[in-house]
């Protein structure tokens, strides 16, 4: 069992119960779309690990990419009983043992937090990367419409209980 990182704590586990079933649910989604097989997954954009963590058991081979290489060590030392799971910066994609190496490539929660060029670059990672007869998930949360208003006035109340970083607002 691997320990719980930081966005497994204050999102999962968050002690708003609408934030932790929002959050879960996704991920229940995710694990879902993820079905078991033998061979190799890439969680592009995997942050602490939190979905590898529930996922590493079902496939042979696993990677985690992101571009905070200080996330990633944590991530190393968290998962040093998981053997099937390592964890790369994002740029270590570029080479050749990449190319279209994974049946599954899962992008969850990430896209939001990119700006527009460097969209462009994860989804051209994503497309190198994933096998030609793989597949490609993309998670991003709704943030228009009823859903956005209804969102905003959760974080907001999560924000006046003092709940991690729901104080700001990323825009």
């Amino acid at each position: 069992m691997v320990k719980d990182g930081h966005y497994a704590l204050k999102q999962l586990r968050c002690r708003s119960r609408v934030i932790a079933w929002g959050h879960t649910a996704r991920f229940r989604t995710a694990l879902g779309l993820a079905g078991t097989r033998t061979g190799s997954l890439l969680d592009y954009g995997c942050g602490d690990g939190t979905f590898l963590g529930m996922v590493a058991h079902r496939w042979t081979h696993c990677v985690g990419t992101d571009l905070d290489a200080e996330q990633l060590e944590n991530c190393r030392q968290r998962f040093t009983d998981v053997p099937n799971v390592r964890f790369l910066t994002t740029d270590a994609l570029a080479a050749p043992e990449h190319r279209y190496a994974y049946e599954l490539v899962i992008c969850m929660e990430t896209l939001e937090h990119c700006p527009p060029p460097a969209v462009e670059i994860v989804l051209g990672d994503l497309a190198r990367c994933v096998r030609p007869d793989g597949r490609v998930i993309i998670s991003v949360p709704v943030e228009t419409g009823p859903a956005f208003i209804l969102k905003y006035v959760v974080r907001t109340l999560a924000a006046w209980r003092g709940l991690s970083d729901y104080r700001s607002y990323e825009r």
